[in-house]
């Protein structure tokens, strides 16, 4: 199926991806408009050249772009639902002493903390609802888990409820959140949030809860005024670990990307064309899984914007090594 396909590309830092029996590979990564995409890119094209003028790239280029990123997507898409903790990446970011400090990094997504849609390009899409605010309680769950067993105490469950118009982490164990946010900061796991005003506005508001089990000073809210695609959050996630109280922390640290599964595809390679502006630390991606009735709409959306910010020299061919987390799989009602 695959004429072109470079194993090594999906062994991510030794990691192989398994496909999941239950997604198919033609269904996901092949549809239609994938496939007029790569006989005839000429929209993204005209729209990469308001960008890059001297855009020059032939079909060839753009057709393996679109077969690599596919496979790619797909894969660790199948990854997500594994809940796998056993990967490389698991057993770096759970010892404390090769790793001294975590960076969970959670990308703005579809929809916001406390609004299923907002007013975006993805308010019509059923399947979009709640992205952003399913990325967060993600994000949470997996610094609570991390810091559980990097301080040694035995896994537990967790589970989310509703209280008032928020969502806020609860744990359903033994521990409250005052030992939980102990926990946490002896771990030294930080949080970074990147998004809009409308978008982080929720977030703050649900970690000043008095039953938050995330304490809010372990979180960094990252925006600014520019146009906030992913390509600008990640130019300013670059500049945020710039700032030397933050470089001093970066000595064996590890970063961990919370993203969909077509989101990481995109965002990776977008970090990759910006490797040199970030530190030189181990990367993760904790790979969120696409919902069933967004396949193929989401993965072939991000395709097209893989193959667009390519033309616009805003990514690049390939993602740069990176461990996997799969995500424990959590019940989020």
């Amino acid at each position: 199926m695959f004429e072109k396909h470079r194993p090594q590309l999906f062994q991510i830092a030794n990691e192989p991806l398994t496909p999941a029996g239950h997604l198919a590979a033609h269904e996901y990564i092949y549809p239609p408009e994938v496939m007029r995409l790569v006989q005839k890119p000429g929209a993204e094209i005209a729209r990469a050249k308001q960008i890059n003028p001297d855009l020059q790239s032939e079909a060839a280029t753009i057709y393996d772009l679109i077969e690599t990123s596919s496979e790619e997507m797909f894969r660790l898409d199948c990854a997500a639902r594994s809940g796998n903790q056993d990967t490389a990446g698991w057993r770096m970011a759970r010892d404390q002493e090769r790793i001294k400090k975590i960076f969970i990094i959670n990308l703005s997504k579809h929809g916001t903390y406390i609004d299923p849609w907002k007013n975006d390009a993805y308010a019509n899409f059923p399947w979009a609802a709640w992205m952003d605010r399913v990325g967060a309680d993600q994000a949470a769950l997996l610094a609570c888990q991390l810091a559980l067993q990097r301080t040694r105490q035995v896994d537990q469950a967790f589970s989310t409820t509703r209280f008032i118009n928020t969502r806020t982490l609860l744990l359903a164990a033994k521990h409250t959140p005052e030992e939980m946010h102990d926990m946490i900061r002896r771990s030294r796991i930080h949080l970074i949030y990147s998004g809009k005003k409308n978008e982080y506005e929720p977030i703050k508001r649900a970690l000043h809860n008095q039953r938050a089990l995330i304490p809010h000073e372990t979180v960094t809210i990252r925006h600014n005024k520019r146009n906030f695609n992913t390509y600008n959050q990640l130019e300013d996630l670059a500049q945020y670990f710039t700032q030397p109280k933050v470089r001093r922390q970066l000595t064996d640290a590890m970063i961990i990307f919370v993203l969909y599964a077509p989101q990481a595809v995109r965002a990776m390679r977008m970090y990759a064309h910006l490797k040199n502006s970030f530190p030189q630390v181990p990367v993760a991606v904790a790979p969120l899984p696409t919902s069933n009735n967004a396949i193929p709409e989401y993965p072939m959306n991000e395709v097209r914007g893989i193959v667009y910010y390519f033309l616009a020299n805003q990514t690049v061919s390939y993602p740069p090594p990176y461990h996997i987390l799969p995500l424990p799989q959590w019940q989020i009602v």
